[in-house]
């Protein structure tokens, strides 16, 4: 995952929390990804000045980041260290119709430069994706060159932005297709880089586009627009350009038009939803969809949880995802019964006996560390460092012990008596 920072001086804090805040969500609603590359420059995020606030003129002052966005962001990142679940603690609370994909190519970084290059917006992608996504469904992003096709039910193909890197992989396509899944292509030919020399016009190839040897694979009419059945699947193929109808004021109806029609040749519920809320293991991620209408009731999540996009790590009870919104929670159900749930600072070490726990620690130099430490009762006492911690810095309720301190390079000993 990438820092928060964009490389660009024009924006403030402000948007840089948001930002970051709704890619981190992006990131973990994809429950088979749980390796993650977070801030691979980590001064730049926290030792840097920018703006302190919008519109940009040379007269803005530029500040530090704010002491709560460094304890949220450490939060998060001891979060995503445990993202690692089996499939049986993996569940959607809310979410459109699953196993849906858009195929893509690494071949799109190659298409993106020259005289030629495709849309800049890489609309080819998102005028495929968003009008899917928009509507609650969890489409997923899938990797042509390696994608396990099995699991999918529904998969959106161009080749406009892109292209095969082998035909080996229109027969493993074909064979998904004729097994009983639902492929939706949306091309209009068009795109210049049909004509590069390449396996699909070469030796006894002689195709004027890869979708044409695909169609010849399934097999489907070459150029026929609508649903074909094949076997026990469905092709849905129509001529158009997504980049343009990602740009087009009705793009995004007509595609989901064509997905819901090719969905009910093979018999998938067409589903939405105004959210998408994903439980993984005691985790739960959440995004309220911005299209959702104020007539639509906000999703109801029932239950006492630590919102960890709070800096404060509070307890917060009975959850409404609104519109825009977006929450990373843990679940107090799913959490441990004894121990550290939730943390501001890496936790190196921890060590549960009877009597104690005790707690080895590091983080940023300098900021504010929160520590939230699951207990039957509470505690005798709180020592840090050998010292007796300030009542002013630890507090318990409900089951859960808060410490608040200043994080350090060098490790931090926290003793809590029992």
């Amino acid at each position: 995952m990438n820092d928060p920072i964009e490389d660009n001086p024009q924006h403030s804090w402000f948007d840089y929390r948001t930002n970051w805040e709704s890619t981190l969500i992006a990131s973990l609603l994809q429950p088979e990804v749980w390796r993650y590359e977070i801030m691979p420059w980590p001064h730049r995020i926290f030792q840097e000045k920018y703006p302190a606030t919008q519109p940009v003129t040379k007269d803005t002052p530029r500040v530090p980041m704010p002491r709560e966005y460094e304890t949220e962001l450490q939060a998060a990142i001891t979060a995503m260290g445990e993202m690692k679940q089996l499939n049986s603690e993996i569940e959607w609370y809310a979410a459109g119709t699953q196993r849906v994909g858009v195929l893509v190519s690494d071949t799109m970084m190659f298409q993106r430069f020259g005289p030629d290059a495709s849309d800049g917006d890489l609309g080819s992608f998102y005028g495929l994706a968003l009008p899917l996504l928009m509507r609650g469904v969890p489409v997923e992003p899938v990797q042509i060159e390696t994608a396990d096709l099995s699991r999918y039910k529904v998969l959106l193909l161009t080749y406009e932005g892109q292209k095969p890197p082998t035909p080996e992989f229109h027969d493993a396509l074909a064979r998904w297709v004729r097994a009983g899944g639902t492929l939706v292509v949306i091309d209009d030919d068009q795109d210049p880089f049909n004509a590069v020399r390449e396996w699909w016009n070469t030796g006894i190839m002689k195709y004027r586009t890869p979708r044409r040897h695909l169609f010849d694979m399934l097999p489907v009419e070459r150029d026929h627009e609508g649903l074909t059945r094949v076997r026990k699947g469905a092709v849905m193929f129509a001529c158009a350009s997504p980049a343009k109808l990602s740009k087009s004021e009705d793009g995004a109806d007509r595609m989901r038009d064509l997905v819901r029609k090719a969905m009910d040749a093979t018999r998938v519920k067409w589903k939405e939803s105004t959210a998408l809320v994903l439980r993984r293991g005691p985790y739960v991620v959440a995004a309220g969809l911005e299209r959702a209408s104020r007539r639509d009731k906000p999703f109801a999540l029932p239950g006492r949880f630590i919102s960890l996009l709070d800096p404060t790590l509070p307890t917060v009870r009975d959850i409404q995802i609104q519109p825009g919104q977006r929450a990373l929670l843990l679940d107090l159900k799913k959490a441990r019964d004894t121990g550290v749930i939730a943390a501001a600072c890496r936790v190196l070490e921890e060590t549960i006996s009877s009597r104690e726990i005790t707690i080895l620690s590091d983080g940023i130099e300098a900021t504010n560390a929160v520590v939230c430490v699951r207990l039957p009762g509470a505690p005798k006492s709180v020592n840090i460092d050998g010292q007796p911690m300030s009542t002013n810095d630890f507090d318990f309720s409900d089951g859960i012990l808060r410490l608040r301190f200043e994080n350090h390079v060098k490790p931090t000993r926290i003793v809590i008596k029992r």
